[in-house]
């Protein structure tokens, strides 16, 4: 499902947008900004670890959870986790903005990685740009994925049976922009929307959610 039959979905579930009536280009590109918006916040709750800031200044095996901060005077490599398992994050940052000069490999270590959305390959990525910096979670069915925001024509880079529960949590998000009090129905769909990301990718904080 394309990123903009997401939203149509959306719209259709928050009641503003009627079966058989597509939405303004302006509708859209709204309803676009608040769906990037809602798959970032996503990333450290319901899918993965929120990353902590790790120095890096010469090549190392990373670990999951952390956010490389790489001041690096040689090229570098990082070596994703090995095992990883669905949800686990690791990302990195240029912080001596040098990476034109010093280049950052990441090393996926046997698994597939993302170098656009829903492009995979088995080789490393080589990092060049100054001040780069970039995130991914792991995908079993697919690879490290990185985070990043869609267009409309992209599909999501969550599995198809996920796209659902993205719209659910997209209708909830839509509707007090047209509207006061949601309706419970709206309500529980956009919650079970989360567990499905949270079992799925996060299963640690729903297990800690459940002892509550």
């Amino acid at each position: 499902m394309l990123v903009s039959a997401i939203i149509k979905q959306a719209m259709r579930a928050a009641g503003v947008l009627d079966a058989g009536h597509e939405p303004t280009p302006l509708q859209s590109e709204a309803a676009l900004d608040a769906l990037n918006g809602l798959q970032r916040s996503m990333f450290g709750v319901e899918i993965g670890p929120r990353l902590d800031a790790v120095t890096l200044s010469a090549s190392a095996t990373g670990v999951y959870g952390g956010s490389y901060q790489c001041a690096i005077t040689a090229d570098a490599n990082l070596t994703f986790p090995a095992s990883p398992q669905p949800g686990w994050r690791i990302g990195y940052t240029d912080v001596k903005s040098n990476f034109a000069t010093y280049s950052l490999t990441l090393k996926p270590n046997t698994r597939l990685i993302s170098t656009a959305v829903g492009t995979y390959g088995a080789s490393d990525v080589v990092v060049a740009t100054n001040g780069a910096q970039g995130s991914y979670f792991f995908r079993d069915d697919a690879g490290w994925t990185l985070e990043q925001d869609w267009a409309l024509t992209d599909t999501p880079y969550f599995p198809v049976a996920f796209h659902t529960a993205l719209a659910d949590l997209l209708a909830l998000v839509l509707h007090p922009q047209y509207a006061s009090e949601p309706p419970s129905n709206l309500v529980a769909n956009a919650q079970r929307g989360r567990d499905v990301f949270m079992e799925r990718y996060n299963p640690r904080a729903m297990a800690a959610r459940a002892r509550k």
